[in-house]
């Protein structure tokens, strides 16, 4: 039975008799490009993942059940070569698929810019955004170096804990209330962005651009701020406990009643 699951000579009727079978035959049926449309939608829904898998790499799989499994298995909607025909016949694709499809396909490593750059420019919602901000700095460095008009990008109350943001453009955000401890925000440009109440407890903010930044109630406590511009930031009731602040600019910045305990200051 397992030959014949294989096998591309096996008919219609044949697979819908042999699937749920054994999961063997059934992984046999998901990766065999001539397995009927009815019997991958129907393996789309088994509890092993590694059938699940196949059917998402199955170019015979039907678009709805392609686009579902998605979420689950971006690389494999990715790599089936029926993706770009179906990108080809609606170029909207991209907006019109389930959004956890969508951003599993933008935390890969690996995507086309143009994918990125259309759900910048087309879905704004907030684990869209996050999941290119987090994965391809590049590529939204580059978006918001074209869309200068684009300021108020709303990602407060969101966690970013631990997120690579280096060199990241963040300019006129809003971040309040934001989980960025232990992130890497190194050299980004975050002038004018409201951080009220954020946590950056932890966090590398070395040569990074505060200037005009809102850090009322924040916590910076252990974080490093060697070399940042910190220029007319306002930090009433901020927590600096620990803080490395070697080398930053500081001129004009509101400090009224924040908390600089032990904080390098040379």
């Amino acid at each position: 039975m397992l030959e014949e699951a294989a096998s591309k000579e096996t008919t219609a009727e044949r697979f819908r008799q042999m699937v749920l079978h054994s999961e063997e035959i059934d992984l046999a049926i998901a990766s065999n490009s001539k397995a009927p449309k009815d019997v991958l939608e129907q393996l789309a829904q088994s509890s092993n993942g590694g059938v699940r898998k196949a059917v998402a790499s199955n170019a015979n799989t039907p678009a709805e059940v392609l686009l579902g499994l998605g979420a689950e298995f971006p690389a494999e909607l990715l790599a089936n070569p029926i993706f770009n025909l179906m990108l080809l016949a609606n170029p909207t694709l991209l907006k019109e698929m389930p959004r956890a499809t969508l951003v599993g396909i933008l935390k890969l490593s690996d995507i086309r810019e143009s994918y990125a750059i259309f759900a910048l420019n087309h879905c704004w919602e907030r684990d869209v955004l996050i999941a290119i901000l987090s994965n391809h700095i590049d590529i939204w460095n580059k978006w918001r170096g074209k869309r200068r008009e684009i300021r108020q990008i709303d990602l407060s109350e969101v966690d970013l804990k631990l997120a690579n943001l280096s060199k990241a453009n963040l300019i006129g955000m809003d971040l309040s209330k934001t989980n960025l401890s232990e992130a890497n925000l190194q050299g980004a440009n975050l002038e004018g962005v409201n951080l009220e109440e954020v946590d950056l407890l932890g966090a590398n903010l070395e040569s990074a651009n505060l200037r005009g930044v809102n850090l009322f109630k924040a916590d910076l406590s252990m974080a490093n701020l060697e070399s940042a511009n910190l220029e007319s930031a306002n930090l009433p009731k901020a927590i600096l406990k620990y803080v490395n602040l070697k080398s930053a600019n500081l001129v004009r910045a509101n400090l009224v009643r924040a908390n600089l305990s032990e904080a390098y200051l040379e």
